[in-house]
């Protein structure tokens, strides 16, 4: 019945047709699609016309999988019966979906290798809590004691029903999880209460923590279930635990969890509590800019930050609160310094100087690291949004502090002209912009444009600029070169310069290389 199409997978367009064949269990048009191909046994790929399960896609998936996972047993059995391989992983896919009318085909559950994936039958049936597939294959001889990981699987699947089931069958369910913590810190993370409080019941060590150094308190905290903080507190669970890695309290706060964060509070945590490494609730609150929980810290009494050099990292909400809450007198330009370090806090930069600073009152290394990150970070746009703050365009015609002073390139140029910063004779001269500017080459065009407010030229370092021109003459730039060397001819008289030995030395053709010396 097939044709003669050799090809390794469905196409697009009719795996598509064929999941939509399978979902309405609908035998004529999968048959009509599966014929065009050599056999049924070749691979499908992930529709795109229809949000299908992900538990769905496993090592390989064939047509019989998703009918399998669909219960679609008309389809089903037109792929059995023209030749599809009924194989033991099949009964992986009737478990996800909760099939057990596929289920009833097979009497083996065993968990198989297929390539690098494991197909467990009861371990998906559990975890999506597919209780009458449990109950099927539990029927046919799986034996939960046999296998621990049935019953952590369980607490971590959040149905209490299955939870219950599977601990009415296995004697040994209460020793399992009094052994192993994942299992109530598995039933937290699900956010099932129901299932945490059955195994408050079965009085399990509340205070354990895994491998990792997590209590199901920390994982409830920063996963922001509050019904299973709760039930863990109201149980007796310790929370104001300060020699330990995490802590419940500064977990919530970390995540931005305010309803958590007060309902501990309320229960007498103490708000300044540390973690063993040194980090408080306020702390992280502000390193992760959890505004509506720093305020109410704050408002509750927090009264210190363990971790101060986090001021640097976080919103401008959050930094002005805590400015105005401590009335601290903080040294901004250091805030400012960090705020330049990479990964670069642009927000606060501006806030900063919208609010708090002048440029003409930050030093000179920073105000050369604020070009050089603008440099650095063509894309981000930064030196263009802080030239509209009030701090940055405060005094645009200072001598002593100009923006020109600290340019690399063209645009950031362009873009302090722009903002109106002014360009005297007297501001040029007394910041050596034209010598800083000639000395590029990047920058010449830059210079030029400063020269053409440079009415006596005698106040340059004509040394300097010369010299530099003559060592560092280049035939692309020739056109630069000759406009500054054409204003400063007749100003030569007395200038001394030392002249590279590159001059001579270079790989310059002879015609540029007696350009230089016609210089000299």
């Amino acid at each position: 019945m097939f044709n003669n199409n050799n090809q390794a997978r469905f196409s697009e367009t009719d795996s598509n047709g064929i999941f939509r064949a399978l979902v309405d269990d609908n035998e004529e048009e999968l048959a009509s699609i599966i014929s065009k191909y050599t056999n049924e046994n070749i691979q499908l790929c992930k529709p795109t016309d229809y949000k299908y399960p992900n538990k769905l896609f496993g090592y390989r998936v064939y047509p019989i999988h998703v009918a399998a996972f669909f219960g679609a047993e008309k389809c089903y059995n037109y792929l059995f019966n023209i030749g599809a391989e009924e194989s033991l992983d099949i009964c992986y896919y009737a478990a996800a979906g909760g099939e057990v009318s596929i289920l009833h085909k097979f009497s083996d559950f065993q968990e198989i290798a297929i390539g690098w994936s494991l197909y467990n039958p009861m371990g998906v049936a559990i975890q999506y809590g597919n209780l009458d597939c449990v109950k099927y294959m539990w029927s046919k001889g799986v034996d939960f004691s046999e296998n621990e990981g049935y019953v952590i699987d369980a607490c971590g699947s959040g149905f209490i029903d299955v939870v219950e089931f599977i601990y009415s069958q296995c004697p040994n369910f209460a020793r399992i999880v009094k052994a192993h913590p994942e299992a109530l810190i598995r039933a937290v993370k699900s956010g099932s209460v129901d299932v945490v409080n059955f195994l408050i019941k079965m009085n399990v060590n509340l205070d354990k923590t895994s491998d990792a150094g997590l209590s199901a308190l920390v994982i409830a905290a920063r996963s922001g279930s509050l019904s299973c903080v709760k039930s863990l507190v109201e149980a007796g669970v310790l929370f104001n635990l300060s020699r330990r890695k995490y802590n419940c309290f500064v977990e919530a706060a970390t995540q931005g969890h305010l309803d958590i964060v007060k309902y501990l509070l309320d229960k007498g945590v103490r708000i300044d509590i540390v973690t063993s490494d040194g980090y408080d609730a306020l702390s992280c609150a502000v390193l992760m800019r959890r505004d509506s929980v720093v305020q109410y810290l704050l408002m509750k009494g927090s009264s210190k930050m363990s971790k101060k050099d986090l001021l640097p990292k976080t919103s401008p909400a959050i930094f002005d609160i805590i400015i105005n809450h401590f009335q601290i007198k903080i040294e901004i330009n250091s805030v400012l310094e960090d705020c330049l370090k990479e990964p670069c806090n642009f927000s606060l930069v501006n806030h900063i100087f919208e609010k708090y600073i002048s440029f003409n009152d930050v030093p000179e290394n920073i105000s050369k690291k604020i070009f050089d990150t603008d440099y650095l970070h063509p894309k981000d746009g930064f030196l263009s949004k802080l030239c509209k703050t009030k701090g940055f365009i405060s005094d645009l015609s200072c001598e002593e502090k100009t923006p020109f002073k600290y340019i690399r390139n063209k645009k950031q140029f362009n873009l302090i002209l722009s903002c109106g910063f002014k360009l005297s004779q007297e501001i040029i001269v007394k910041n050596r912009l034209i010598e800083m500017l000639s000395g590029s080459h990047y920058l010449i065009e830059c210079a030029i444009k400063l020269l053409e407010d440079v009415n006596d030229i005698e106040l340059l370092d004509k040394n300097y600029i010369i010299t530099w021109f003559i060592n560092n003459y280049e035939p692309e730039h020739k056109e630069f070169h000759d406009i500054f060397m054409g204003r400063f001819k007749n100003h030569l008289k007395g200038i001394k310069y030392r002249v590279s030995k590159g001059v001579f030395s270079t790989n310059l053709n002879t015609a540029n290389r007696n350009k230089q010396v016609t210089y000299i």
